[in-house]
């Protein structure tokens, strides 16, 4: 018999048996461990005496952290990892390239965006797994169960159909699951899709007057982030939807949605290239002053 079998057949014959509890000064053999008897499990079951280390199970149940926190080597460990920039982790010397690793919490923005997507996963994730809510597809015809958790009235949709009243206008709740059109429209639509655009904007232009940025900065900025915004936006509406008219399920495709999410803030701001070190962001900010500044010009 494999020691692991005997280690649970071990466990088993002794759950019901008296368990000592955690008394100061209580030899360490007669602690417990969820409702085993380790002492009495080691002296009665020799098996188990040789998976489980006596001198392994007395130092585990005398551990004490804070020694462990005084000692040389953690705290050598502790100032290693402070001295670490999270935001600006080098990635290659030649070129230039850092990674900032706190890019989709770096603002307020990011934050709100970031934090968005996590709790429509988290409330999609609970609908399948509470409701058993899913999007099928079969051929030519998407089956919908427990539809009316997502406020979906129907069991079955056909492609033509949907093609049909997306392009008519019609507002059809399944669209925005499987129609990549009907989804962007949708994104757009939302209020926390278009707060989240809000906040990253209105955040960069206070930064900006704060620090007594030019107009042209301001207004450069502002027209780049509500831009980005609202590419993120509808990509990540795009993807969701994408992923639903292949079949994926409801919750793969959720999980997609918050991923693109994730990954457009770090390749918008949490690479940083080139001599100045700038992210993507930056560099179209910079670009774009440069074009309103141009422009400006042309009027004086």
């Amino acid at each position: 018999m494999k020691s692991e079998e005997l280690l649970t057949k071990g466990m088993i014959k002794y759950y019901t048996e008296p368990k000592a509890k955690f008394i100061s000064g209580a030899d360490w053999s007669e602690r417990t461990v969820g409702t085993y008897a380790i002492g009495t499990l080691l002296r009665t079951e020799p098996t188990c005496s040789n998976i489980f280390s006596r001198a392994f199970l007395y130092r585990l149940f005398n551990f004490n952290i804070n020694q462990l926190q005084n000692t040389e080597s953690y705290q050598n460990m502790q100032k290693k990892k402070d001295e670490i920039d999270w935001t600006a982790i080098p990635v290659t010397s030649t070129p230039s390239i850092l990674f900032d690793a706190t890019a989709p919490v770096s603002s307020y923005g990011n934050s709100f965006g970031t934090l968005a997507e996590g709790v429509a996963l988290t409330e999609t994730a609970y609908k399948v797994g509470r409701y058993g809510v899913n999007i099928r597809k079969k051929g030519d015809t998407f089956l919908v169960k427990n539809g009316e958790y997502i406020y979906i009235e129907g069991k079955k949709f056909h492609k033509n159909h949907i093609n049909s009243q997306v392009k008519l206008g019609n507002d059809l709740q399944v669209a925005k699951y499987v129609h990549p059109a009907a989804a962007v429209k949708d994104a757009f639509k939302s209020k926390i899709g278009l707060l989240g655009i809000g906040i990253t904007a209105g955040e960069n232009v206070y930064q900006n007057i704060e620090s007594n940025a030019s107009a042209s900065r301001v207004i450069g900025d502002a027209a780049v982030d509500v831009g980005l915004g609202a590419v993120s936006l509808a990509g990540g509406a795009i993807a969701v939807a994408t992923a639903g008219a292949v079949g994926a399920p409801i919750i793969a495709a959720a999980s997609v949605g918050f991923g693109i999410s994730v990954i457009a803030s770090y390749l918008l701001e949490g690479v940083k290239f080139g001599k100045k070190e700038k992210s993507l962001s930056e560099e179209l900010k910079d670009g774009v002053q440069k074009g309103v500044k141009t422009v400006a010009g042309w009027f004086k």
